[in-house]
């Protein structure tokens, strides 16, 4: 008799976002990943953008059945940028009359596919509402064994907008099995926005997906203007409000001025965002343009490389940055603030500083020790290191979301609570 070749439980993964942000990460971490590609077949469909595709198709080989699906009527197009609530009316709405299309369409697909288990990756909550549908459409296909990664911190139901969500948070709430977050913080956020039980909402934290530069460090720090012995900061975000780049230039404007020119700084602020031209005038207002440089990177590991240390010094509307595990790998001391899972990242005093979010005072004392002390910036990046190599590298965090699956497959009740 000839063997039988057994089938591998298939996943589907389902995402929305406009680009490929951050919060699509795990998902290349994952779709890249030898020994869970030989566990389970892959499958994955995704909200349609081209920016979306640009970036997965840079970051992913899709050798691998992929569906990209029309899940929004684009209806926040019609709003600048800087006109943050009829945008967000725009967006609500676009969510809510796109909803019963997005169903249709993920429950064909679903019916096609026939997978074991839906992954569903969703940058917050309520998020993507094509994300939610998703849910919705699993039932309706006949899928019981449901994955949903939330972001970000979930959004409670305190704005009028959010509480026209009820009816979709108590039908999600009910009908997934599993909801996970990268950081303990969201995870009880999320218990409480959505009334769930301890066991129902996990943590797992976020791993990436290892780059490398392609160029020296001399070569970079040269492209850049940027002399040898100068110490070098770094922020590596969209520069947007939320991330709080305008007190990291009062921090520093505030530490360059009590050093005195004791000790040569650079910093240097990378990405680009709806900020950029106010924090550009900050500079040039605060005197700062001979010390200050932005950037857009096209390979950010060239930047990480120079950089001396990181600093994140984000306002909210984060949970568990992968900026902050990308230096850790590199072995970079991290400043950052006291904002959702950033904690849970940063130990405080051992392979960096974590300050309250708008402290400039405490963001100038926490730059002052590293910048002024060589071996404390050495220890506390090889400290970061560790760190990664123990709870953050992707190896671990596979392992964790393969006995996620493994579980669920299995029927089980007891299903890991992982969280470093």
């Amino acid at each position: 008799m000839g063997r039988v070749q057994l089938l591998k439980p298939r996943i589907h993964f389902h995402t929305d976002c406009p680009f490929f942000a951050g919060c699509e990460n795990m998902l290349a971490v994952l779709f890249t990943h030898s020994e869970f590609r030989e566990m389970f077949d892959v499958t994955f469909s995704y909200g349609y953008s081209a920016r979306y595709e640009k970036g997965f198709r840079s970051r992913v080989r899709a050798d691998f059945p992929i569906h990209p699906l029309r899940t929004s009527l684009g209806l926040g197009r019609y709003a600048p940028e800087s006109s943050r609530w009829p945008r967000a009316a725009l967006v609500k709405l676009d969510g809510y009359l796109s909803f019963p299309f997005s169903v249709g369409a993920i429950y064909r697909l679903l019916r096609r596919v026939r997978p074991d288990i839906l992954h569903i990756n969703n940058g917050g909550y309520p998020g993507a509402y094509s994300c939610s549908a998703a849910v919705f459409a699993a039932r309706l296909a006949g899928i019981r064994r449901i994955v949903y990664v939330v972001n970000n911190v979930a959004v409670p139901r305190r704005s009028f907008h959010r509480r026209m969500d009820f009816w979709m948070d108590g039908f999600v709430s009910r009908k997934v099995n599993t909801f996970v977050t990268a950081s303990a913080y969201a995870g009880q956020r999320l218990r409480e926005v959505l009334g769930l039980r301890e066991e129902r909402a996990l943590t797992l934290p976020n791993t990436i997906l290892s780059r490398f530069p392609d160029e020296s460090p001399s070569e970079t720090r040269a492209r850049l203007h940027i002399g040898a012995d100068e110490v070098v900061i770094g922020c590596v975000a969209v520069q947007e409000e939320r991330k709080g780049q305008r007190f990291l230039i009062e921090a520093f404007d505030a530490l360059r001025k009590e050093l005195q020119g004791r000790v040569p700084l650079r910093l240097v602020l990378e990405g680009t965002g709806s900020m950029r031209s106010h924090l550009e005038r900050l500079v040039r207002d605060r005197g700062l343009v001979n010390e200050v440089i932005f950037c857009e990177e096209r390979n950010v590991y060239n930047l990480y490389q120079c950089l001396d240390l990181l600093v994140l010094p984000s306002i909210g509307f984060e949970d568990f940055p992968n900026v902050i595990l990308e230096v850790m790998s590199l072995g970079k001391p991290v400043i950052g603030t006291r904002v959702a899972g950033i904690p849970e990242q940063i130990r405080d005093g051992y392979n960096g500083y974590v300050v309250e979010p708008k402290d400039t005072d405490g963001l100038c004392r926490a730059m002052r020790a590293l910048v002024t002390d060589p071996n404390l910036r050495e220890t506390m990046g090889r400290r970061s290191r560790e760190l990664f190599e123990a709870n953050f590298q992707p190896n671990v965090i596979v392992g964790r979301y393969i006995e996620l699956y493994r579980s669920l497959m299995e029927g089980g009740k007891e299903i890991i609570h992982a969280h470093a």
